[in-house]
């Protein structure tokens, strides 16, 4: 069975896995991945700003929250996106850049896909991945566009449980796009 092409938009806290899920689907479905963080450090380097985690946030946020519609825009328009090709899109932080991308992709469907992760595992991961104490990821999960992701699992049409195994992470979303539910 053939899954319809779509735009999926997976959020979820630092260290969910949402990366590793956006490649594994794109593998399988063959579609094409929006990364916002390098739309969003393309942003800052054009200011002059640094790269850090911290200006990244605030940056985000601007365009995620002030110029969303712009924001949805330049993220299509930076990965070249072609109308009714199917569409994976890693990291969108807040409800308004989600809104903004459902008008910018329509009349093709868009499904909300939240990774649930329990804050030890995320630790463990953020410690490995990016050296980063547990001190330090409470403290970046208060900025604002953070504390917004909470609120998103309640809108999504999945929730998905990231302590499975990546692959079969991809497999249950699949699956679940190909069956054309609209909750989990």
């Amino acid at each position: 069975m053939r899954t319809h092409p779509q735009a999926i938009v997976l959020v979820g806290p630092i260290c969910a896995g949402k990366t590793t899920l956006a490649r594994n689907l794109q593998g399988s479905l063959q579609w094409q991945v929006i990364v916002t963080s390098s739309t969003i450090a393309r942003v800052s380097r054009e200011r002059g700003l640094p790269e850090s985690r911290r200006t990244l946030q605030d940056v985000g946020f601007e365009l995620a929250t002030v110029h969303c519609r712009r924001f949805a825009r330049m993220l299509l328009e930076d990965h070249a996106w072609q109308g009714g090709r199917g569409l994976i899109v890693d990291g969108v932080r807040s409800y308004e850049l989600y809104s903004a991308l459902e008008l910018e992709v329509a009349p093709m469907p868009q499904r909300l896909v939240y990774l649930d992760l329990p804050l030890d595992i995320r630790i463990r991961r953020a410690r490995r991945r990016d050296s980063i104490s547990t001190e330090e990821l409470v403290a970046i999960e208060k900025h604002p566009i953070e504390a917004g992701i909470r609120s998103m699992r309640a809108a999504s049409h999945y929730v998905a449980d990231a302590t499975r195994s990546p692959v079969d992470l991809a497999v249950d979303v699949r699956e679940w796009l190909m069956t054309g539910s609209t909750g989990n």
